[in-house]
Formats: structure tokens, sequence, C-alpha cells
């Protein structure tokens, strides 16, 4: 998967902007690993079943970034930087959910989950820049409430913990960091 991270100035960009682009980053992230459940041959059952797979991923993904900007940034510039890029990712969401399953409000949901699964992140270890177990069994079960325990999805938790959330984070984060620094 290729990311461009870099602007194509080398201008000062606004804190805002970065934090856009950082969002575009997360969401092409967190589709490709949607989809990449698909490709391992797991079921969805419904567009609606896939758009809550995107969503968790979209929501684990935006808090390691805010994990990076704490990091990164001052207390100010951290709380502009993620809730920029939190209404960005989520208006990412609500334009690319009203193309699938047509027209409704699917950014306030996507909000209250946010607040809801940063809060339980949060308790969660990182080793590094990268999730702990802890933060990607979170990510895995989410995913596999989301999809069920049919015969074909019950490995689903296993996919996600072992492979798919270490590689969605490296990524984004590879993605990222130029834009945080």
């Amino acid at each position: 998967m290729r990311i461009r991270n870099k602007w194509r100035t080398a201008k000062p960009r606004a804190l805002e902007d970065n934090a856009t682009a950082a969002a575009y980053i997360i969401w092409q992230v967190g589709l490709h690993f949607a989809k990449n459940l698909h490709q391992e041959e797991f079921d969805y059952e419904s567009d609606h079943q896939r758009a809550r797979v995107i969503a968790e991923y979209l929501i684990f993904l935006s808090h390691i970034t805010d994990r990076l900007a704490h990091q990164r940034l001052d207390d100010e510039q951290r709380q502009i930087y993620v809730s920029t890029l939190v209404e960005q990712v989520a208006r990412q969401y609500q334009r690319n959910v009203e193309e699938i399953m047509g027209s409704g409000d699917y950014r306030t949901g996507f909000l209250r989950i946010v607040n809801t699964r940063f809060d339980e992140y949060a308790k969660g270890v990182f080793e590094g820049d990268e999730p702990g177990y802890a933060a990607r069994r979170l990510l895995g079960n989410r995913i596999q409430e989301i999809m069920g325990q049919s015969q074909t999805n019950k490995w689903v938790i296993q996919q996600i913990i072992d492979i798919d959330s270490l590689d969605a984070a490296d990524q984004m984060i590879k993605g990222i960091k130029p834009l945080l620094d």
C-alpha cells in the first residue's frame, strides 16, 4: 500500500492541515485492512457490517495518532490536532458510508463510538509507538462481535490481533509521522 505523506511544497503547514492529511491516511489504511479481511476469506454479511468494521479500524488508528501526538505536541497543539483529525475522519466516514448505504447521519453515531473507544484504548499499554496486546485484542474483540462467530469468521480475532492490527498500525505510523514532526 502506497501512502503519500509529504506536501508538494516545503512551506510550513498549519496543524489543522496536517491533521486533515493524517485523517485521509487513516481512512486509506482503515479501508485497506477492512478489505483485507475479505481477501483473507472472512465474510461480510452486509455493507452495514463492513462499515462498522471500517469504523473500528478508523477509531483504533485515530487513537494511535492521538498517542503519537501526545509524544510530539504540547497539550494545546494536541487538542487542536486530535479534534481536527477526528472531525475529518468522521467527515470521511459520513461521506463514504452515504455512498454505500444511502443518506443518513452516520457521523453522530461514529463520534459517539469514538468517545467510548478512546476511553477503552486509553487503558491499554503501548510498546513504543505500537499498540500493545490489550489494544490489539480490544480491536479484535470489537471486530469479532461485528462479524460474528460463523465457521468462516471464528478466527477473525486472531487475524486482527496477530497480523492486521500490527500491519495497519505500522503503515499508519509511517504515513503520519512526517506530518507530526
